[in-house]
């Protein structure tokens, strides 16, 4: 179930370790828009660079596309193109950019989401397991 909060930061880490190492970007975009949405009314700043972090995910990656590729340069806030439920994200993305801007103000929900576009996937990977862990100590 999409709002069972506790469930996601339950279940999301491990989905967010295996789509990783499988390099399954768009999947992770789609698990981050989700975990950030469960952390809303529990840790709304880290929710916030999280919600930055996602669209960093669908960054193309020079190291693993061939010279090619014909990737378009796409809008980082929309869904993944290939996913049939972007409706669906794109909806939760803007419920929990509203939800967090209302919470913490615009400049620091901007701050926030600033930080997390500046992260490399390695560093939102982590800072997303540890974010969630934190968050299901607070919810418990």
């Amino acid at each position: 179930r999409l709002e069972d909060w506790d469930a996601v930061l339950r279940s999301a880490p491990t989905p967010i370790r295996y789509l990783h190492w499988n390099n399954d970007r768009p999947s992770l975009f789609g698990v981050f828009t989700v975990a950030a949405r469960a952390m809303v009314d529990i840790d709304p700043e880290a929710a916030a660079t999280l919600h930055g972090a996602a669209p960093q995910l669908l960054a193309v990656d020079p190291s693993v596309v061939s010279d090619q590729s014909h990737e378009q340069p796409r809008d980082p806030d929309a869904a993944p193109r290939s996913s049939g439920k972007s409706a669906v994200l794109t909806g939760l993305r803007r419920a929990t950019s509203l939800s967090l801007s209302a919470s913490l103000g615009e400049a620091r929900f901007r701050t926030l989401v600033a930080t997390g576009r500046t992260m490399g996937r390695e560093e939102a990977i982590g800072f997303a397991l540890d974010a969630m862990a934190h968050a299901r100590l607070m919810a418990s």
